[in-house]
């Protein structure tokens, strides 16, 4: 397993929840859940446990941890990266995917590139 997902999880379980109360939009929550659910019953069909994971970390990043689904200094379509500017993250690909019915992309902090 890539070193990014096990660092990811290890802050999940080390995080103090104490003071990081805050509402989560349950359709927001709801239509992320369903799209990924797809997406990992598209890409890795019958890894209940894999899928389980995957979503556990992709829900924390995406509603909790405010981080991009993919790293910073991911290369997507073979040379272009995901980077971090200030306090912003951007990607490459995401006009291109967003339009997807599906799309995750719809939930990730990154910002487009134009």
């Amino acid at each position: 397993m890539p070193d990014i997902i096990i660092e990811i999880f290890s802050e999940l379980r080390n995080r103090n929840y104490v003071d990081t109360l805050e509402e989560i939009d349950h359709e927001k929550l709801e239509d992320f859940i369903l799209r990924i659910n797809q997406y990992m019953d598209e890409n890795v069909p019958n890894q209940k446990d894999l899928k389980e994971y995957i979503r556990i970390i992709c829900t924390y990043l995406t509603f909790k941890a405010k981080k991009p689904l993919h790293p910073p200094g991911m290369i997507i379509d073979g040379n272009k990266k995901i980077f971090k500017k200030g306090d912003n993250y951007f990607c490459p690909m995401k006009s291109k995917y967003l339009s997807e019915a599906m799309s995750l992309c719809k939930y990730c902090v990154c910002k487009k590139i134009n």
